[in-house]
């Protein structure tokens, strides 16, 4: 009989197939177009000395600061003519715009993706931790009491069916079959079913005592494969019917002798 176990862990979160499916989709797209943009802001020449190596250390501050300082730089150049001067500021401000835009785009990227780490592998940066983000990120926390009451609920049931199927062994009842365990709760509508059944079947086992054909066939019944069980029953059937056609009788409800149980009339 099962044991009720008390020290069943129920986890905190669960991983749903299709979450971690469709964010892994999108995760993907996401990274693979984070790395380009990085690359074509490390590609700005102009900035090379400003661009960390370290994608999470990109930051509008830096370049703006550096920016600011040309410019200054340009402004106080007097040798340059004011058109000059113009058209370096000018110069300077269309780098900007472009730095600004790759850096947005980085700095949403770890605004979505906080835990991605990148590390450079030649001249490729790679995230090295893409399945636990993903893993992470999809994490669906579990009603822990209500699962936990549920299985207490499921293992009573389990425990109470256990329970039956000993005692139905015991009495010679069919057992260790959920849809006898459904025919049981049928009977339990109208106990005089129940009673009429046991009725029958305390006449049936006298009645298999008396030929022992039927004695064998209910226990191949009970041990055996539906094909086993019929090709074994054609073949006892067979025999028995030409040694006894008089007084055959098949197993099953369809010949239950007691009509209604209540009034006790014989069929």
């Amino acid at each position: 009989m099962a044991e009720k176990k008390n020290n069943v862990e129920i986890p905190e979160f669960i991983v749903l197939s299709q979450d971690r499916d469709a964010f892994k989709e999108r995760f993907d797209h996401a990274r693979s177009g984070i790395a380009n943009t990085y690359e074509q802001l490390k590609s700005i020449t102009d900035l090379a000395e400003v661009i960390p190596d370290d994608i999470k250390e990109v930051k509008a501050e830096l370049v703006n600061t550096y920016i600011d300082d040309r410019i200054a730089e340009i402004a106080g150049m007097k040798m340059l003519t004011s058109e000059a001067r113009e058209r370096a500021k000018s110069e300077w401000e269309d780098i900007r715009k472009d730095a600004l835009m790759h850096i947005e785009i980085i700095q949403r990227f770890f605004t979505t993706y906080p835990t991605t780490k990148f590390v450079r592998i030649g001249e490729k940066l790679v995230c090295v931790n893409s399945d636990e983000v993903v893993f992470d990120s999809c994490k669906r926390s579990v009603p822990k009491e209500d699962v936990m009451k549920h299985y207490d609920l499921i293992q009573n049931v389990r425990i109470a069916i256990d329970a039956l199927w000993a005692f139905e062994r015991e009495h010679d009842w069919p057992s260790d079959n959920f849809l006898n365990v459904e025919l049981d709760l049928r009977q339990i509508e109208q106990p005089e079913k129940l009673a009429a059944n046991w009725v029958y079947r305390e006449w049936q086992k006298e009645y298999r005592k008396q030929h022992p054909y039927l004695d064998g066939a209910y226990n191949v019944s009970r041990r055996t494969t539906l094909s086993e069980q019929n090709a074994r029953l054609a073949e006892l059937r067979k025999k028995h019917l030409e040694e006894h056609p008089e007084d055959f009788i098949p197993l099953g409800n369809k010949t239950n002798p007691y009509e209604n149980t209540g009034t006790g009339k014989m069929k």
